[in-house]
């Protein structure tokens, strides 16, 4: 049964590829606190532009893929047809701020024309070299595969039956990243948790972020038994048949299913002597937090603090054992897993921590009692990597990053004074201070120990732990550790004791080590320890940690620890194969300097030149050849250049124009600073009824500005009337967005209108001048107050959790005609399970002033089916001779399933929407599926409420809805009648969505519940998401 289950979560997991509508109106933002100013490094098959202070970056990034670029290319099977282009930033806080990838967003149209063709990606350097050579090569191969994947296709390809069908996350993803990591200790870790649970049904709880990971373990598998070279066949496979199954079979000569349980059996034989940690918090409290970061135990363990991700969030906790109280003492709207409080106890009653406060990292002190914060600025510093306060709190050992450049900084902490410690290429991180003493350990991947030697540093990819005396005048660092592991996170237990965790043994464990003595393991956990805290002041000591058990990273305890028993494990298969590969390549370099220093007498060639060679007499030529020789062919600074992006044509119901077709492109300039975007709905009915739409978005600085044109032509009828009204709009806007946060910006939006009305001879056939008996022009000016908030995290297709909000203020003016409108629109999405969702909306708009305009409730937006309730001369889309009806260009429709448009009307309307979504497949199997079709399937149960209203809410006794007044356009006279009907519209019913070839299609089946009644099921078959 497990093999099944594994089989199937395999198969399912993949991502949906669903883009439409590049012009995002709410969405979130990308904040800029500073200006970067670029250059460009062109290599053979390479574009990297770097900014400020990150020219040795490039060179490395540009020399590392250079070097590599034929064993990737080789390992995937396939080079691109245009070079790549790399984006660099010095820090993950300035990668943050490119608007690199804003135009991303998620509509109900699957199939988008790509015309650029780009193939792009951006990282930040992280100040360790060897992680930032595997990023990129981990960012290069998702390239590499998208483009074999996706790359080049026809617009019928990509419009056909191709645009639905999509490779599983595990495949691409943990392809990517076994060809960058290999077997690498992150996989390791959730694989082994995986198979040390006992309900090997929690594989449907592995998240699709984790399977990647999955992935990588197959291939890491796949390469073992049966070669790398294998690699490339399959994924070039995939491509061709579009399943990657059958790729593995027909590549591997194996069944599918059977080679998914070889792979378990090799995972499972090779981890099952690890016993499972059993050891648990005693705090239940802690249940609910499941992706805990690091802690930090109280000096007299009353007290625990805690940093966890929880809703978008990054947020730090502090416990009281006493109460089980949780306080929240600081968050940050961050939902990555890294560390970066870096939160430490300065005494019973306050703490510190690290925060990034738009874009400057501060040092934040805060006691526990008072709620007092102070801040000391940290702004040199673009990234912090560990601190510590000495045993009188006046000193602070940080390990700092500046330009690129990881070192150790002495600080005063009540001054302003800085001092280097170490200044070299070496990556020193998580400095601390032994208790009493003036010497301080750090771990680093340095070789050598003579800090004099900065120029000629060494480094490799093991970290051990070094220690310095600020009181010594000797430039030697005393190496406390030495060997082929990673040694981090100190902690001091006294002047000459500490512990540190270690890999040696392939998994991350606690070890204790006193100086000039041999370190020895004292824990044995299953999984690694990410984190720990150590307190031994009171009689009971207590060690907790933060590790990862089924699939969650919770806090483990372990009272009376007994530091001082030494723990026996054994090294994990993933670490034996690193010493065995670190060994064979020793073994080739000391054979290679012996054939090197072997003295071989042959003539020398340096000279030598054929007879062609000595043409070459020009020093342009020359330069010429020299350059075609080079990797880096030329350094530049970064001109602006736009290209076309993204093409989209879509079909789209208009509630007045009916079916037609919208068109979309945008040209974007590559950082996508400056954009240019154009729309045009063209409605079959009558082309001269186009709405046209384009905007220019200058998004450079911390202040958005978008001009934009908003032209909309509008032709009604009444036939039987002879009737023939024409309606145009254009309006000019500029935009100016202040955003607040990644989730949130204020606008204002000042513009300017020009508004045409034309009673038409219906007589006169099309092809002749449009002769009129009655004309109106209208210039309107104004502006748009808006508040917008959306922290919306995608789930899959029409499913997400969070909440968006959009409060707005509209103000019209014109010499005859003078109105303003305000609109709250709030929407949540909340998690019932992991894979449940209920969705809530409510909408409130106001129409006020001289001449308000009408909202018009019933119906569903971009329908197939519409209908309109016909009011008479009540309607508020009326055509009558001579009548000028704004609401044709001003009016709103608003949904309410289970009614014909304009079953209601009036100025003010509130309405409230409710969903409970289901995705199908996903609920069932705990997964998604490779079949758009299936995937996306929803089945939704829906209940709706609203009302309209002029003056009299519903709320009243007297509403409007319980008033009909009736009056002939232009007539002094006017008749009221009295009803006693429900002034609230209701419906209830079940939805079915799902992607058909291209479109997210919904059909809703709506019973209206109208004056106390159910009526008769109304269906809505309608293109687009829900709310």
């Amino acid at each position: 049964m497990q093999k099944y289950i594994i089989i199937l979560f395999l198969i399912i997991s993949h991502n949906i590829l669903s883009q439409s509508s590049i012009y995002n109106e709410i969405g979130k933002n990308r904040i800029q606190y500073k200006s970067f100013s670029w250059e460009v490094i062109y290599t053979n098959n390479f574009e990297i532009y770097y900014n400020t202070n990150s020219l040795n970056i490039a060179e490395i990034a540009s020399k590392h893929l250079e070097d590599n670029f034929s064993s990737l290319t080789n390992n995937v099977g396939h080079q691109p047809f245009q070079k790549t282009k790399i984006f660099i930033y010095n820090s993950v806080k300035d990668l943050e701020q490119s608007n690199i990838g804003i135009n991303e967003t998620d509509k109900f149209l699957s199939s988008n024309l790509n015309l650029n063709n780009r193939i792009i990606f951006k990282i930040a350097f992280d100040n360790n070299q060897d992680k930032f050579k595997k990023k990129l090569n981990y960012e290069f191969c998702k390239v590499l595969i998208s483009d074999l994947m996706h790359g080049n296709m026809s617009f019928a390809k990509r419009f056909g039956k191709v645009s639905f069908i999509n490779i599983p996350e595990w495949f691409s993803e943990g392809a990517s990243r076994y060809l960058a990591y290999g077997w690498g200790i992150e996989m390791d870790n959730i694989i082994r948790d995986y198979f040390l649970t006992d309900n090997k049904k929690s594989l449907n709880k592995i998240t699709e972020n984790e399977a990647g990971y999955i992935g990588q373990s197959i291939w890491n598998y796949i390469s073992i038994t049966y070669g790398k070279n294998t690699i490339s066949n399959i994924i070039n496979l995939t491509k061709l048949l579009r399943n990657p199954e059958k790729a593995i079979s027909s590549s591997l000569g194996i069944n599918f299913n059977d080679l998914i349980t070889n792979w378990s059996n090799f995972y499972s034989s090779n981890i099952n002597i690890y016993e499972r940690n059993t050891i648990q918090s005693n705090l239940e409290l802690f249940e609910k937090y499941d992706k805990v970061i690091d802690l930090k135990l109280g000096p007299n363990n009353n007290y625990i603090l805690f940093s966890s991700v929880k809703n978008n969030y990054k947020k730090l906790y502090l416990v009281n054992r006493n109460s089980e109280k949780i306080k929240i003492i600081d968050k940050t709207k961050d939902n990555s897993f890294r560390e970066s409080y870096f939160f430490k106890w300065k005494d019973p009653e306050n703490i510190s921590y690290i925060k990034s406060i738009k874009g400057i990292n501060f040092l934040i002190s805060y006691n526990i009692i008072t709620n007092k914060k102070t801040y000391k600025s940290l702004k040199d510093f673009d990234k912090i990597n560990g601190y510590s306060y000495n045993t009188n709190q006046n000193l602070i050992v940080l390990s700092g990053n500046i330009n690129n450049q990881s070192d150790i900084y002495l600080l005063g902490t009540n001054s302003d004074n800085i001092k280097k410690i170490t200044d070299d290429s070496a990556h020193d991180i998580f400095p601390t201070f032994l208790q009493n003493s003036t010497s301080i350990v750090f771990s680093s991947n340095r070789v050598n120990t003579d800090l004099s030697k900065s120029n000629r540093i060494q480094t490799s990819d093991n970290y051990n732990i070094f220690l310095y005396n600020l009181d010594t005048t000797s430039n030697k660092l005393l190496a406390l550790t030495n060997d082929e592991s990673l040694n981090i996170k100190s902690k001091s237990i006294s002047n000459r004791d500490l512990l540190f965790l270690s890999d040696k043994k392939g998994i991350f464990d606690l070890y204790k080590l006193k100086i000039n003595e041999k370190p020895i393991q004292i824990t044995s956990n299953s999984t690694n320890i990410l984190n720990y805290d150590y307190n031994n002041r009171s009689i009971n000591p207590v060690l907790s940690f933060t590790s990862l058990l089924e699939g969650k990273h919770i806090i483990i305890e372990e009272n009376n620890f007994k530091i001082q028993e030494e723990k026996i494990s054994e090294i994990t298969p993933r670490k034996k194969q690193i010493l065995n590969e670190k060994l064979t390549q020793k073994k080739v370099n000391e054979i290679y300097i012996q054939q090197k220093n072997k003295n071989l007498d042959f003539e020398t060639t340096e000279d030598f030149s054929f007879e062609d060679d000595k043409k070459i007499t020009s020093s342009i030529l020359k330069n010429i050849e020299r350059k075609r020789n080079s990797r880096i062919n030329s350094e530049s600074r970064y001109s602006y250049s736009f290209v076309k992006n993204n093409f989209n044509s879509f079909i789209k119901v208009d509630q007045q124009e009916g079916l037609g077709t919208q068109v979309e492109t945008d040209f974007i300039e590559l950082f996508e600073d400056h954009k240019i975007y154009a729309s045009a709905f063209l409605p079959f009915s009558s082309l001269k009824s186009s709405d046209l739409y384009t905007e220019y978005s200058y998004l450079k600085h911390r202040f958005d500005l978008r001009l934009s044109l908003d032209r909309k032509i509008l032709f009604t009828e009444d036939s039987e009337r002879f009737i023939y009204h024409k309606y145009s709009y254009n309006q000019f806007n500029f935009n100016i967005s202040y955003p607040i946060s990644k989730f949130s910006r204020l606008e204002i939006v000042p513009f300017f209108a020009i508004y045409k009305y034309n009673d038409l001879d219906y007589r006169i056939f099309n092809n002749t001048p449009p002769s009129f008996s009655f004309y109106e022009k209208n210039k309107f000016r104004g502006y748009f107050l808006n508040f917008k908030f959306d922290n919306t995290n995608k789930i899959q297709s029409n499913l997400e959790e969070g909440t968006r909000l959009q409060l707005s203020f509209k103000n019209y003016i014109s010499k005859d005609r003078n109105f303003k409108n305000i609109v709250f629109d709030l929407s949540h999405h909340q998690p019932i399970t992991n894979n449940i969702v209920f969705s809530s909306r409510v909408f409130y708009g106001n129409s006020f002033g001289e001449n308000p305009n009408k909202y018009l409730l019933g119906g569903v937006k971009n329908s197939l089916i519409n209908s309109f309730d016909d009011k008479g001369i009540n309607d508020p889309l009326l055509i009558s001779n001579g009548y000028n009806n704004y609401n044709y260009i001003f009016g709103e429709y608003i949904d309410l399933r289970g009614y014909n448009f304009n079953k209601f009307d009036g100025y003010k309307v509130l309405v409230l929407n409710t969903e409970l979504r289901v995705p199908v497949v996903k609920a069932l199997v705990g997964s998604t599926v490779s079949s758009s079709f299936l995937n996306s399937l929803q089945i939704a149960g829906f209940f709706d409420l609203g009302s309209s209203w002029n003056v009299n809410s519903p709320f009243s006794n007297k509403s409007d809805v319980n008033t009909w007044i009736i009056k002939e356009p232009g007539s002094v006279f006017q008749a009221e009648i009295e009803n006693s009907k429900n002034p609230w519209l209701a419906s209830y019913g079940l939805s079915i969505r799902s992607f058909i070839s291209d479109y997210y299609v919904k059909i809703d089946l709506a019973k209206p519940i109208e004056d106390y009644q159910i009526k008769s099921t109304k269906y809505h078959i309608s293109f687009g998401y829900s709310f």
